[in-house]
């Protein structure tokens, strides 16, 4: 055999017995050194067959004088193999013990062999070889794997231990833009964005258990920047309309931006709170997780006196389909405050059809008077009986239809006006805030709820909506959303009656320090 090791050893048990052992072979034999171990075998196979042969006939087959005289005649046959047998054994112990031996010193032989092998210079490359390929297999596989997880994260972000996620979608001034997302136990998701403290999205359940989006936004940069409709921002230093730009404090005149043609001030001007970027903490409250927003207006942005800090702070419930949002202002010098959220909602899906067969109850029996240029008269005049009676549930798409409605020019053919909440129809069990109104929609069994605990609730249907650039390639036109704004504490939405299913709700809280221009506040 080429290359072979012969091994001989002087213990033989039998003479010019020579084993032959090469790389990557156990052993062989030259000559016939294991006939005797092999006989031993056969010996014992024949013999335990031949055992069970003759119990199971003597037990199943014979007679019982049959299997007497077989008896005799196996006990003459033991005594005559005895001798045979005992020889065999006995011829057979040492080959066994040979082939042991054996055994262990070809084991030995290949051990030594390679150990020598993996010594050389052949073999350290070739094991370095490998031992580098296996590294190479599990870094890439390492590497595949985490490649993998970083996309399926990416395209389905999930909540973190917090219950907040966050994506950088842009920069403004060498700042981030960013998107906080909210997640609750019931799989509820709202998403904030840091420019203009914006409600982004609302993500819930509808009756049959499909979820939604329910809110209308602005989705790209570029229109995040714009928002020249407000969607889903925060309002101020004032909401609403301030007459002719300006207003008078302690005796001083303050002229504001004129960002509503050219005559009015419209929802803080052009910086506002809208355009503004805001500084964000996000974590996980006793209520649930949160994002808490703050910015500082400088003296005399806009127009208004006084550096103000203000914050604004929104919660989701961990155990409720709640969003509560609480906003608070200091500042430097007394000035008129109006906060609001500019949310617009669409109960059957930002994308779907618009709210014309929403149904609305508002509980307020008077409502704001408004000129053409819809600028607060300072009359309240009485909703009963009118196309202003909201205080029993009403489908907007009949009243949006009505010619005095249609035909508003100052509103553009829909509702853009302010309720005075009334105590006693807003009252609730089991809520210490008023009940402002309530938007239904059969579609999709979702229900809106408005609470406060300011005097009033604002009703607007979307009515300049013009093919507005919105989420997912949407465009968002008139009558897309409606919102129901001023200081709120609260909005809710149930799912109902489409099928079985658990109670769940969208909640939002404004606490605001003032509602109206002619209500100051005394700024520490």
């Amino acid at each position: 055999m080429s290359n072979g090791a012969e091994v001989d050893d002087a213990d033989d048990l039998m003479p010019n017995d020579k084993l032959f052992v090469s790389d990557g072979e156990a052993y062989k034999k030259k000559e016939e050194g294991l006939i005797s171990s092999g006989l031993s075998a056969l010996s014992f196979g024949a013999s335990w067959a031949y055992g069970a042969a003759s119990t199971f006939a003597k037990e199943k087959i014979m007679d019982e004088q049959t299997r007497k005289q077989f008896e005799e005649a196996e006990a003459k046959a033991a005594d005559t193999l005895a001798p045979l047998v005992q020889t065999v054994k006995e011829a057979a112990t040492p080959a066994v013990a040979w082939t042991d031996k054996k055994l262990n010193v070809a084991t030995e032989v290949i051990a030594e062999k390679k150990k020598q092998f993996d010594e050389s210079e052949q073999g350290r490359y070739l094991n370095s070889t490998i031992q580098q390929a296996k590294e190479a297999s599990i870094s890439t596989g390492a590497a595949i794997k985490a490649t993998i997880e970083e996309k399926i994260n990416a395209l389905q972000p999930k909540p973190s231990t917090m219950n907040v996620s966050v994506q950088h979608i842009a920069e403004k001034d060498g700042k981030r833009i960013s998107i906080y997302t909210l997640h609750n136990e019931l799989g509820m998701q709202v998403s904030i964005c840091n420019l203009g403290a914006a409600i982004t999205s609302c993500r819930v359940t509808d009756g049959l258990g499909q979820m939604s989006d329910v809110v209308l936004a602005s989705e790209s940069p570029a229109d995040l920047l714009k928002n020249s409709h407000y969607l889903g921002a925060m309002i101020g230093r004032q909401c609403a309309r301030t007459s002719g730009s300006s207003f008078t404090l302690g005796g001083t005149t303050y002229q504001l931006t004129k960002n509503d043609n050219e005559v009015n001030h419209l929802h803080g001007g052009n910086t506002g709170l809208h355009h503004a970027l805001w500084e964000v903490k996000a974590g996980k409250g006793v209520k649930g997780p949160f994002v808490h927003l703050e910015r500082k207006s400088p003296d005399g942005e806009d127009g208004y006196p006084g550096e103000m800090t203000i914050t604004t702070r929104y919660t989701l419930l961990s155990t409720r389909n709640c969003i509560e949002l609480v906003v608070t202002a200091v500042g430097s010098k007394d000035c008129p405050v109006n906060f609001t959220n500019h949310s617009y909602f669409n109960l059957n899906g930002h994308v779907a059809s618009d709210i014309t067969n929403h149904t609305v109850q508002i509980n307020g029996s008077k409502y704001v008077d408004v000129d053409s240029q819809l600028i607060a008269t300072g009359k309240l005049l009485d909703a009963k009986n009118t196309l202003f009676d909201f205080r029993a549930a009403t489908n907007l798409g009949q009243r949006l239809q009505d010619k005095d409605i249609k035909e508003n020019k100052a509103t553009n053919g829909g509702y853009d006006h302010t309720f005075l909440i009334d105590k006693e129809l807003a009252k609730t069990k089991g809520e210490d805030l008023l009940l402002a109104a309530e938007v239904t929609t059969g579609a999709k069994g979702r229900l809106l709820r408005v609470y406060t605990d300011m005097p009033a609730v604002h009703l607007y249907t979307g009515n300049f909506l013009d093919n507005t650039n919105g989420k997912a390639g949407a465009k968002y036109a008139k009558y897309q959303g409606l919102m129901a704004g001023y200081p709120l504490r609260y909005v809710e939405v149930r799912v109902f009656g489409l099928k079985s299913s658990p109670v769940r709700a969208i909640q939002s809280s404004i606490l605001a320090l003032c509602l109206f221009v002619s209500i100051l506040i005394s700024l520490i």
